[in-house]
């Protein structure tokens, strides 16, 4: 019989190599919603070398040092670093400058970072603001220029050095987003406490210009690429502790977010609770993400969905004679919700597997949208079914406009009438009919202008 092995108590900072680069890495006091050990990530900038190794062991001692006290390492680490280099444990000290009057950027956050913890924001949102200070604000000059003289040219010299900048993890300049998300929302989100407590009276973002910032396209499967995911996860064993066994909760997984629209968050949130098998709806009213449970992404999320029939099937097979209060619908194979960082590997080994071109999960939402909206032009019900598709995804209208014009249905006659009136030769041509699909054109022989070759007439 295999001993339990015993709990790691190991609170110190380990020296480790991530893409080339060194990195510190320690163990963070707490544990996430369900029992993870949970760890902070620091990267030093400079190549994994043996004089590099030798120059950083000095700090992986200190902040061990640190985190045995209980004290936040980050806040330290930020003063050793620069957008171009890192500055070595033994250089010397820098020249004093004159302290500004008034709290400076540097110190505001050690303080209002404290107010956004224990559960003030989401912990995804935390870990970014964290994030965003420590490699790109902290390292900054900026940080040094107190509240008060905070001007808009201030940070848009901070934007002009940001877009400069390389990042150590992709060798290429920082992209659009990120730095949009590093100005208008970590440093912004500051700023905005920081006038409410009258320690900045104007506003710095004024005059500050951005790049055009295009989402993604959607990229959605074909129907017989999600026949083939479908059957897939359907007749699929998995390992659990060196045991092989179906796993229905898969399947149901994917099937939810292929034919509902939900965000993988939403279906991992979802409990048994909130499924009314008897009238075939399930209300949305939380999203899992970043370890723990909280509201939705938008206040228009919280909804209720309307169940595909065969859905109520595999739902009704998978449901405990008996759940417990927050028993949750589609479990991971260790009983827990399922996590991105989890499933990864299974959805990869899946479109591998299928011999499907890489897609994220997501894409089964943008497959759910477009096949819909196809649907829609084809049967002409575009009005009814559009609005279906808001209430079904909790996303508005125009933003679904936005993110899916390539499907979005169109009045095909409307358009051939509109180019009847511009150009009369319209009138005796075929234009593409509902669905897109052309039909072969009739003979136009009759112009002597040119004659079909016998492949046109087919």
């Amino acid at each position: 019989m295999r001993r339990k092995r015993r709990r790691s108590v190991y609170v110190g900072c380990s020296l480790t190599s991530h893409r080339g680069r060194l990195r510190l890495e320690w163990r963070l006091a707490e544990a996430d919603a369900a029992g993870r050990w949970r760890y902070a990530k620091w990267s030093t900038g400079d190549p994994d070398t043996p004089a590099n190794r030798a120059r950083w062991e000095p700090v992986r001692k200190l902040v061990g040092a640190l985190r045995e006290q209980g004290e936040d390492p980050l806040p330290h680490l930020a003063r050793y670093t620069t957008a171009a280099q890192t500055v070595a444990p033994t250089a010397p000290e820098p020249t004093p400058v004159a302290t500004p009057d008034g709290p400076t950027v540097r110190t505001r956050y050690l303080e209002w970072i404290g107010t956004k913890e224990e559960g003030a924001v989401r912990p995804a949102l935390l870990r970014d603001y964290r994030r965003h200070f420590a490699t790109y604000i902290m390292c900054d000059e900026i940080a040094d220029v107190a509240l008060a003289d905070l001007r808009p040219l201030d940070l848009q010299l901070f934007q002009a050095r940001l877009r400069a900048r390389w990042s150590s993890r992709t060798g290429r300049v920082l992209s659009e987003k990120t730095i949009h998300c590093v100005i208008n929302g970590s440093l912004r989100a500051m700023i905005r406490d920081a006038r409410v407590e009258d320690l900045i009276v104007r506003d710095p973002f004024v005059g500050l210009t951005w790049k055009t910032l295009k989402p993604p396209p959607a990229d959605p499967f074909a129907p017989e690429e999600w026949d083939t995911i479908a059957a897939w996860f359907k007749d699929r064993a998995f390992q659990r502790k060196l045991v092989w066994r179906p796993h229905p909760a898969f399947h149901a997984f994917v099937f939810f977010l292929r034919w509902h629209g939900a965000r993988p968050s939403e279906a991992a949130a979802l409990t048994w609770d909130h499924v009314d098998l008897h009238h075939g709806i399930a209300y949305i009213v939380a999203s899992y993400h970043y370890g723990a449970v909280g509201e939705p992404k938008t206040e228009a999320a919280n909804r209720s969905i309307e169940l595909h029939p065969e859905m109520l099937t595999i739902l009704r097979a998978l449901r405990p004679l008996r759940p417990n209060p927050g028993a949750i619908v589609f479990p991971n194979l260790d009983g827990h919700r399922i996590r991105n960082a989890t499933f990864w590997g299974t959805w990869t080994r899946c479109l591998q597997d299928c011999r499907i071109r890489h897609r994220g999960i997501y894409a089964l939402k943008d497959t759910f949208v477009t096949h819909t909206l196809a649907t829609a032009e084809e049967s002409g019900e575009v009005e009814r079914l559009t609005a279906w598709l808001v209430r079904q995804t909790g996303v508005r209208l125009d933003t679904l406009k936005r993110h899916y014009e390539r499907w979005w249905p169109r009045d095909r006659e409307a358009i051939r009438a509109t180019y009847a009136l511009l150009d009369p030769t319209v009138k005796g041509r075929n234009f593409p009919p509902r669905g897109g699909k052309f039909v072969q054109p009739r003979d136009y022989t009759a112009n002597r202008k040119w004659t079909m070759s016998p492949s046109c007439t087919t």
